[in-house]
């Protein structure tokens, strides 16, 4: 277990032996050190009150790593008062990920995210116990801020239970904005909405998409009538180096029938046949594994596949195939 900063380039490793209150105490009006991560260790109150009081007086740390530390809910809050109370904080990177700060914790980190004058680079709240109102008001956070659209490019939300659409969410994806690394992987997202959102925000500068068990559609239905924005995108889309869709267990039959339907009219091929037509992506890498495409998905990749200039890497692995 390793607390580290990043000091003009070099890295300065403390081992978690002692106390680590002066160490991190000495930080808060040190100005040569640029990120602060601690990982995978349960930080004492008393490490945490400095935590704090570095983010409220520190005008150089830009990244802040506090993954899988133990924080919850309260810290959010005071962590979010002390960005708010710090003018001069130049941060830029926010890594709670792996803590149970829930919802309540999310919406207390949305007022500061919504006040930071320079915006973010990147936000990583993975496996933090949100659901759909946390990530809604968020998401809404990240809309208000007038930076946020041009600076923020790493976007992670993985694994928090959304199941329900979160419009905030999608309205922000569906505004021109700077991302390049975007993951939904296991939330509960559906597909066929998200890449309408997708389709209008995030063509010209997303490299990797991570929505790795979700679900296609929320309706409980064999008739998954699929958006010609699925199509549309991956024709469309000028960065995408990366695409991941495995664990996406999708019914047999709509698989057979209308997964990859396109204006009512069967095609089967909407996603595969989007990247045929795409002229800029070039290199891209895509997961399909696990998605149980048996059979007839392996007719669809034998007749499409030939035509895929694109296309460097396929993974159809665990796929009864």
């Amino acid at each position: 277990m390793l607390i580290c900063a990043i000091i003009m380039g070099f890295h300065i490793v403390k081992k978690l032996h002692g106390d680590l209150v002066p160490i991190i105490s000495a930080l808060v009006y040190n100005a040569w050190f640029k990120k602060f991560r601690a990982s995978n260790v349960k930080l004492a109150l008393e490490a945490l009150e400095q935590i704090l009081q570095i983010m409220k007086n520190n005008v150089s740390i830009e990244e802040l790593y506090l993954d899988s530390t133990g924080i919850k809910c309260d810290f959010a809050h005071k962590l979010s008062l002390a960005l708010i109370s710090n003018p001069n904080t130049p941060i830029n990177t926010v890594d709670l990920s792996n803590n149970l700060i829930a919802d309540k914790g999310a919406g207390h980190m949305s007022d500061a995210v919504g006040k930071l004058q320079k915006g973010l680079v990147h936000l990583n709240l993975a496996k933090t116990g949100l659901t759909f109102k946390g990530i809604g008001i968020l998401a809404h956070s990240l809309s208000l801020n007038q930076s946020m659209s041009s600076t923020l490019t790493y976007l992670n939300l993985s694994d928090n239970i959304v199941k329900e659409d979160v419009n905030n969410l999608y309205n922000f994806l569906a505004q021109p904005n700077s991302l390049t690394h975007l993951d939904l992987s296991g939330t509960g997202c559906a597909m066929d909405t998200i890449f309408g959102a997708l389709l209008r925000g995030c063509t010209q500068k997303l490299a990797v998409l991570n929505l790795a068990r979700n679900h296609f559609s929320t309706k409980k239905t064999k008739d998954v009538n699929v958006s010609p924005s699925f199509k549309a995108f991956f024709s469309s889309t000028v960065a995408l180096e990366h695409l991941n869709l495995s664990g996406n267990k999708l019914p047999l039959e709509a698989l057979k029938c209308n997964l990859f339907m396109t204006g009512g009219v069967l095609n089967p091929r909407a996603m595969l046949l989007g990247l045929t037509c795409n002229k800029f992506a070039t290199d891209v890498v895509v997961d399909l594994s696990s998605c149980e495409l048996k059979s007839e998905g392996a007719q669809v990749l034998e007749s499409c596949l030939p035509s895929i200039n694109c296309l460097c890497s396929l993974d159809i692995s665990d796929n009864d195939m």
